[in-house]
């Protein structure tokens, strides 16, 4: 990792981060645990909409974006040392510290520990990513055009920007317009940003919730799970690659911890507002979090009320609260996407009348995702995926990468944890019983959104969204749910302990929780480079060096912008997979098809190349560059037989042919920043 490239990340976040946790929140409300989060969720918040704003107005730049994000952050701590004492907020983090230290501790060096695991991130290994390249060339794009674009050229073609992440996207330029190093260390220190980020805005959570020393559970069993481990480690990998939801789950859980305080009559109307400018953020970059911690967070509402006393009071207080919330952050998203222009990226996708423009019987979503020819059937009534199936699958999300069987030991460890959580629940009915209530409701929740995907929609994509976007968020409510068990559990074995030794065993707990947390971050190395993998990075190389920077190439992988980043060339088959946009997928698909059909017989389909204006054809074998291989056996044979191509390179690695059209003038070249 460069040292560089992620001290210009941190300085972009953190520098304003901190200086609005200081100026937003009065000495004394806040945790340690919730300081250091909101520094990476107020900070990315500030960086974030400050390029927005820069984006929206087309000036977005190298000098501006820094003029302006200097200008916000000399305002936030301004405002920190106008309205509130930076030295009165070290006594009271001090003062926390010497009284809760054996609480504060292990999550503080598992935390440690994290981050410094996290600089052994190898660049290389994101080779294997997709969709990480397509947002990071969005984000380019919009810092080459100095603002939000009309128009991006995927597919070869012209075709409506989208503008559902352009919170995330314009951060993007910012950072791009700022860091020093190139593509992929600036990538790698966005990584360790978002992974660190999100397990301090855990490590705040459960500390939040009322875990106490234990709360470092919550991200140690999300964040750091070993391969070997009984339990699904979907989040540990998204922490080890550049996964644009991770930052949205950072930003989200920050706006929960605060919510979460609000609740417990901590913090007030002030603060609302800052979660509100959180989960706007939240919003503007991936929705998907916003969703699963807002239902979160209404279960435990409830859940609250129904335990607590004088609810109407309190009701009263947290519907003001959460009003607030929820103006500023409809506000700043609405806002954000409107004034971006461009296009939102879902639109509507039937339920039983099929897919908009294509036969009731055709399911172009599907074929988009397999290696077919043609598009294989949908159905026009009935469940996509059988219900007991989406129930099995919802199961088997939370100990299982892959969802393919449900092993008996799945059923016994839900079981096991719902035996624990009643008793933790009956146990610490007002403390902890709200916690697993919105654990187990905000579960359920998915699951049951899972079967209204899977009934509502025959097409692929829209039925089975559930198992691939939603059910990978149980294993944080199962880590929930079930460190406040061992929590309930801990403590009354404590309790029934002798007067003279409950200090000795919290301190020893305490202590024991610390070595596990140091051990589960410290040993969950991130992944190294495969030779595949490093392969990929000269495969890009060798493109770059060897087309013409206008030339317009076609390869034999389908990939989703990894070329337009890396080897700065536009890919005739590179773009986002546009299965919401029934208009783009009606122009896109044909040459997805048209693709597959010239790789397996190129002298049969030179017409596709000639329509498509293709320059270059590329074949990649045995090398990872970012997508998928249009066929499941490698055809770079043959191409060699086909008389109108000319090798312009050849190794074991790629092969490059140039079309006849290759010898037209310069037109125009693609300038990297």
């Amino acid at each position: 990792m460069s040292p560089a490239s992620l001290l210009a990340v941190l300085a972009v976040v953190l520098l304003p981060g901190a200086g609005a946790t200081l100026a937003a929140f009065r000495p004394g409300t806040l945790r340690i645990e919730t300081a250091v989060a909101l520094c990476f969720g107020l900070g990315y918040a500030a960086a974030a909409l400050t390029a927005t704003v820069l984006a929206i107005a087309d000036v977005i730049g190298r000098a501006s974006f820094a003029a302006a994000l200097a200008a916000v952050t000399i305002a936030l701590w301004a405002a920190a040392f106008r309205w509130r004492s930076p030295r009165a907020h070290v006594r009271a983090l001090a003062a926390e510290w010497r009284s809760c230290r054996w609480t504060v501790a292990p999550g503080l060096a598992g935390l440690t520990v994290f981050a410094l695991e996290k600089l052994r991130l190898e660049p290389a290994s994101f080779m294997s990513n997709e969709a990480a390249w397509r947002y990071w060339g969005d984000g380019t794009e919009i810092l080459q055009a100095g603002g939000v674009p009309g128009s991006t050229l995927q597919w070869g073609l012209h075709i409506p920007t989208t503008v559902s992440k352009v919170v995330l996207n314009s951060f993007e330029a910012g950072v791009i317009s700022v860091a020093p190093h190139g593509v992929l260390p600036t990538i790698t220190a966005m990584v360790w940003l978002g992974g660190v980020g999100l397990f301090a805005a855990l490590l705040a959570l459960g500390r939040a919730l009322g875990l106490r020393a234990l709360s470092v559970g919550v991200p140690a069993l999300v964040l750091a799970v070993p391969v070997a481990a009984p339990i699904n480690s979907e989040f540990t990998q998204d922490a080890n690659v550049y996964r644009v939801e991770t930052l949205g789950r950072m930003a989200a859980a920050c706006a929960a911890v605060i919510a979460i305080g609000i609740v417990r009559g901590r913090l007030g109307l002030r603060e609302a507002a800052v979660a509100g400018v959180l989960l706007g953020a939240a919003a503007g970059t991936h929705l998907i979090p916003v969703v699963v911690f807002g239902i979160f967070l209404v279960s435990y509402i409830a859940a609250a009320l129904v335990a607590g006393r004088d609810r109407r009071r309190r009701l009263g207080r947290i519907a003001r609260a959460g009003g607030v919330t929820a103006v500023i952050t409809l506000v700043i998203w609405l806002a954000a996407l409107g004034a971006s222009g461009g296009d939102l990226g879902f639109q509507r996708a039937r339920g039983s009348g099929g897919y908009p423009g294509f036969p009731v019987t055709l399911d172009p979503t599907k074929s988009f995702e397999v290696i077919k020819r043609t598009h294989p059937k949908g159905r026009r009534t009935g469940w996509a995926i059988p219900p007991a199936r989406v129930g099995e699958v919802a199961l088997t999300s939370v100990f299982e990468d892959l969802q393919i069987t449900t092993p008996r030991r799945d059923y016994a460890a839900l079981l096991l944890l719902a035996l624990a959580s009643a008793y933790a629940a009956w146990r610490r009915r007002r403390t902890l019983g709200p916690v697993i209530f919105a654990s187990w409701a905000t579960g359920l929740t998915l699951a049951a959104l899972g079967l209204y995907f899977s009934h509502r929609y025959r097409t692929f994509v829209p039925a089975t969204f559930g198992p691939r976007r939603l059910f990978e968020y149980g294993i944080l409510f199962a880590a929930i749910a079930g460190v406040a068990a061992l929590s309930a559990i801990a403590r009354t074995a404590v309790a029934a302990a002798a007067r003279g030794r409950r200090h000795g065993l919290r301190r020893a707990g305490a202590a024991a929780v610390a070595v596990a947390a140091v051990a589960l971050a410290g040993f969950t190395a991130p992944p190294g480079v495969s030779a595949d993998e490093a392969a990929g990075l000269r495969v890009m190389s060798a493109v770059e060096r060897t087309v013409p920077c206008n030339a317009r190439i076609l390869v034999n992988v389908r990939t989703a912008g990894s070329f337009e980043v890396l080897a700065r060339r536009i890919s005739v088959d590179e773009g986002m997979a546009p299965y919401l946009r029934p208009t783009v997928l009606r122009r896109v698909l044909p040459i997805v098809l048209g693709a597959h059909r010239f790789f397996r017989d190129p002298i049969g389909n030179r017409a596709f190349i000639e329509n498509q204006h293709v320059d270059v054809v590329v074949a990649v074998a045995g090398a990872r560059v970012g997508g998928r291989a249009m066929l499941k056996r490698g055809r770079r044979g043959v191409l060699d037989d086909v008389p109108w191509l000319r090798p312009l390179l050849v190794n074991r690695e790629v092969a490059i042919y140039a079309t006849p059209s290759l010898a037209r003038p310069v037109e125009s070249c693609y300038k990297a920043t």
